[in-house]
């Protein structure tokens, strides 16, 4: 079952004449509150360093306001995941105004639930990120 996630980071977006470059972390290896955490009926997740490893140097299908625009490459670096992509100015659907803030589609693989609200991602799969 899919799932997914905000990025753990708000992007940066650099426009230029030709080229937009987009970079952030996706994902980083420290716990974070899920549906506002355990005050307000979620939890709390932490994603593995070894939850990842098919991802490293991989592109994955970027899309920008619902609509597909070409791929980004995903670099597992000592903080978590992040996310590097260069695109054709020209290419992007709805303009040069990109959003920074990203959703994740994930498929999570292994995990595990504690008692105290706490699920430890052991294994996930990214199938695709939207801006």
């Amino acid at each position: 079952m899919t799932e997914t996630r905000s990025a753990a980071q708000t992007l940066t977006v650099h426009t230029g004449d030709d080229q937009t470059i987009i970079g952030g972390y996706l994902i980083t290896y420290d716990p974070y509150d899920v549906h506002d955490g355990l005050d307000h009926g979620g939890w709390v997740e932490q994603v593995s360093r070894h939850a990842l490893p098919e991802h490293n140097d991989t592109a994955v299908p970027l899309h920008i306001r619902g609509e597909p625009a070409g791929t980004a490459t995903l670099h597992l670096v000592r903080r978590g995941l992040f996310l590097e992509a260069h695109l054709a100015t020209d290419d992007i659907p709805g303009g040069t105004n990109v959003p920074n803030e990203a959703t994740l589609t994930i498929t999570v693989d292994q995990d595990d639930t504690h008692d105290e609200g706490v699920r430890a991602i052991r294994r996930l799969t990214i199938h695709q990120v939207d801006l």
